[in-house]
């Protein structure tokens, strides 16, 4: 980067005098100082995080408690859980889950309205709506464990 002098005169504010020119120059130095650290640092990139006050002081905490500063610890926290294999949902199997539930609830839903309309439930319908059910968490058991929902990249 320029110096100040040759600073002033790229951006045709030689003339500055005063206050004017050390609120000019506060600027350059900011510009400079940012510039040398960008060059010095071999990590460039920037990750923005929001949190909580309270999570923000149990980051502090525990990045002290580990001798590190807090964006050191977050870096390493990071770092260690990022793996080369990223796992994507299979999205066809994830629809024929989801037809596959509809038509369970669809069916629960008329034996609920049969059961209304006769206002008695016998042990027949209560039987076939509890099937019903068991169906639908086994299909969902089944289906969320199964390995090809899961696509390795």
């Amino acid at each position: 980067m320029e110096n100040f002098r040759t600073y002033l005169q790229s951006k045709g504010l030689s003339h500055l005098q005063g206050a004017e020119r050390k609120k000019i120059y506060a600027e350059y130095k900011r510009e400079y100082v940012r510039n040398f650290m960008k060059q010095k640092r071999s990590k460039h990139q920037v990750i923005e995080l929001f949190l909580t006050e309270k999570d923000y002081e149990r980051l502090t905490k525990t990045a002290l408690h580990q001798g590190l500063s807090r964006s050191g610890f977050c870096q390493q926290l990071v770092l260690s859980n990022i793996s080369d294999t990223v796992w994507i949902p299979n999205q066809q199997l994830i629809s024929e889950l989801q037809i596959s539930i509809r038509k369970i609830g669809n069916n629960i839903n008329q034996l609920t309205k049969l059961a209304n309309s006769q206002k008695e439930l016998t042990p027949q319908l209560w039987e076939e709506a509890y099937q019903k059910l068991c169906q639908l968490e086994e299909l969902i058991k089944k289906n969320l464990s199964h390995p090809e929902l899961f696509v390795k990249t």
